[in-house]
């Protein structure tokens, strides 16, 4: 679920759901009653045990995948990271699909244009375009993901993270003609890295306890038990044997 707040009210929440692989934390197809995205890659989040590797990831505004690359070490708040980038303009899948128009009447467009700040030369263009355009003008949209990811890899834990997005659209004939439609800003608060720092901690600790604390722990125990056995068996083995009974007489009892 994503929340969007503008001055502490909620402006739109919107709900996904993914089947996935709990580990590679990849979409897998859908094994639920339930209806899921029709994803690809990384879609929640880092796998655990993170590689310095680029992963495929999804971007569920655009209904498409962008590269997200390696870009090094770091460390947050004490905790060891990877910090990979996404940097990638992609085009818009589906744009119904994501609550988009397809069209728009021709007599908004100078009016957005204007208003998002577009270049005089090109509210030129668009106006020397508008006599040719339908009255409800077909729209293409792209999408652009910039975002950096600070992960501890042993549990894929993203203890860090901000990202800038910005949906735009464009009409056959002017491709060089991009109208911002909406730009977000994504952030963690200070609380919110705390949050994931100590989950992330909390993680490693069980890690170490289950993975290698336990097994360890029962490992001397074994051996105790093995070392405790042997004294046992030696004892057995020197033990002399019985004397044999005579033939045709019957061993003596008390």
């Amino acid at each position: 679920m994503i929340t969007a707040q503008q001055g502490g009210q909620t402006v739109t929440t919107s709900k996904y759901f993914y089947a996935v692989d709990r580990k590679t934390m990849e979409a897998v197809p859908n094994f639920t009653r339930y209806p899921a995205q029709n994803a690809q890659g990384l879609v929640i989040g880092f796998p655990i045990g993170a590689k310095a590797q680029t992963y495929t990831g999804w971007l569920v505004e655009a209904q498409n995948t962008a590269p997200t690359t390696y870009q090094g070490k770091g460390n947050v708040q004490g905790v060891a990271v990877y910090q990979y980038k996404s940097d990638a303009t992609v085009p818009v899948n589906n744009p119904a699909a994501t609550g988009l128009p397809v069209a728009m009447p021709k007599a908004l467009l100078p009016v957005l244009a204007k208003a998002s700040g577009l270049s005089p030369a090109l509210q030129q263009q668009l106006a020397q375009k508008l006599p040719a355009l339908p009255a409800n003008v077909p729209l293409a949209y792209t999408f652009t993901n910039l975002g950096n990811y600070s992960v501890e890899p042993t549990t894929g834990v993203v203890v860090n993270m901000n990202r800038a997005t910005t949906t735009s659209f464009s009409i056959a004939g002017l491709p060089a003609l991009k109208i911002p439609l909406s730009v977000l800003a994504i952030t963690y608060t200070p609380q919110n890295r705390a949050d994931m720092v100590n989950k992330a901690n909390d993680g490693l600790s069980k890690l170490s306890l289950y993975g290698t604390a336990i097994p360890l722990a029962l490992l001397v125990l074994g051996l105790i038990a093995i070392g405790a056995s042997v004294p046992m068996i030696r004892h057995r083995k020197e033990q002399p044997p019985s004397a044999p009974t005579a033939p045709g007489k019957p061993a003596l009892t008390r």
